[in-house]
């Protein structure tokens, strides 16, 4: 039996049904999907070939620098290849995300409930943070200004400042000459973003008063891994007047109970 009629039952789609372009890019997309859907056979050259409908000789010298890579791996008892090693690094590392989120998402809840405000999680990816939960309270007015899949550069806004008070100085100082021009298109006033960071640094969590968006405030805290470095912040977002002296510290004392929490759930995940 072939390895294309062994792995049949469990085909998805061709391909060619995605209709990629006809880029590197789109070849490359082609070949490591087709793979995929025939683990864990694996496909032979021939029928590779005969699947994503590019010559041979070009499938076959993309495939050499996909095992070199690390992309693709190559079986020699049968002469199939795989999805590589690094596919499945990969892989296991945008799920990891997925599980923070799914991880934090209790303590946020907890919280949400009781300020009734709206509450966001950012998750760190590279200089950025990228929120990946909002969660809306039923107090009557409500500050949405992050929707899911939003980025923000690390420093802007509180969940940025709360991360970027866990850098170094040279660290920050490194991030923030690297994304000068981001900030300028987001009209962010550097001088006083750069007093919410040491503030934050200072105090433990971030508050951010209206720099943003006018008569909005927010308040943050950093998520640590085992390592002490920044996974994440989460912040509550509301109008000015909710933040009144004595609300504001009930506020802090809360998120800083959450960041307990989160991050002793998320020791042995990280």
């Amino acid at each position: 039996m072939s390895s294309s009629s062994a792995g049949a039952d469990t085909f998805r789609y061709s391909s060619r049904m995605l209709n990629l372009p006809l880029s590197r890019f789109g070849r490359v997309s082609n070949i490591l999907t087709t793979l995929s859907d025939f683990e864990p056979v694996g496909l032979r050259l021939s029928d590779l070939v005969g699947l994503v409908g590019m010559p041979k000789t070009t499938v076959y010298r993309l495939l050499e620098e996909l095992i070199d890579t690390n992309f693709v791996s190559f079986d020699k008892r049968d002469q199939s290849y795989h999805v590589g090693d690094l596919i499945d690094l990969l892989a296991r590392r945008g799920a990891s995300r997925f599980e923070l989120r799914l991880r934090v998402r209790p303590f946020l809840e907890d919280l949400v409930k009781d300020l009734g405000d709206t509450v966001y999680f950012m998750n760190v990816r590279g200089g950025h943070l990228v929120c990946t939960e909002r969660l809306v309270g039923d107090y009557p007015i409500q500050t949405m200004t992050l929707d899911i899949g939003d980025v923000r550069p690390m420093g802007v806004g509180s969940s940025g400042a709360a991360v970027a008070s866990c850098l170094s100085d040279k660290e920050l100082a490194e991030l923030l000459s690297n994304q000068d021009h981001e900030r300028r298109l987001l009209s962010i006033d550097d001088t006083s973003m750069s007093s919410i960071i040491e503030d934050a640094r200072r105090d433990g969590f971030s508050f951010n008063p209206a720099t943003i968006v006018p008569g909005m405030s927010g308040l943050g805290v950093p998520l640590l891994d085992s390592d002490r470095s920044p996974v994440g912040a989460v912040s509550v977002v509301a109008i000015n007047a909710r933040f009144s002296d004595g609300r504001l510290q009930y506020i802090v004392e809360r998120l800083r109970a959450l960041r307990s929490q989160a991050e002793t759930a998320l020791r042995y995940m990280l």
